[in-house]
């Protein structure tokens, strides 16, 4: 794959223009995936022997994507350390984050114990659609989002504020 790094996990790629794309593989129905939390409820059972011509329906994968979407590379001890972060350099910036797959409709919780509240929110997220989002930087800091499917899969993306002579990762 020419012109992509891919991290040692799978699934998270990021393209030389620096667009980031987050992917959960869920492969076939099992219940393990390499990110996020798969759905809960229920214990499988047994399966009959697929016919050659079946195949199991693959769970649909969130795919976060956003322009400077990364994966944090700072320090090993950064809360976001090797997880998806969309970094803002400035305050009162807005970006477009996009989520697929474009039928679903997301629901993104921000942390309380890392975005703050009130003036000090670090981002605030809007909505503009059902699969795209306005994220907008208000305050310097770092904030820890979930990302839910109608599935009830989850996963975790990071955003992180800087100011003039603040470095926060």
């Amino acid at each position: 794959m020419s012109g992509w790094l891919v991290s040692p996990r799978g699934g998270w790629r990021v393209s030389r223009a620096g667009l980031f794309v987050l992917a959960l593989a869920l492969q076939g129905c099992g219940p393990t995936s390499v990110f996020g939390t798969p759905p809960t409820g229920g214990t499988p059972s047994p399966s009959p022997s697929p016919s050659p011509m079946t195949s199991p329906t693959p769970i649909p994968a969130i795919v976060v994507s956003a322009p400077g979407l990364v994966v944090d590379s700072g320090s090993p001890t950064d809360p976001n350390f090797g997880q998806a972060t969309l970094p803002f350099g400035a305050l009162g910036l807005t970006t477009t984050l996009t989520l697929t797959p474009s039928y679903a409709t997301f629901t993104i919780t921000l942390d309380p114990a890392t975005c703050g509240s009130g003036v000090n929110t670090v981002v605030t997220i809007t909505p503009v659609t059902a699969t795209t989002y306005a994220v907008e930087s208000n305050a310097a800091g770092i904030c820890k989002a979930t990302i839910t499917s109608p599935s009830a899969i989850t996963t975790t993306l990071w955003f992180t504020v800087n100011q003039t002579g603040l470095n926060v990762s």
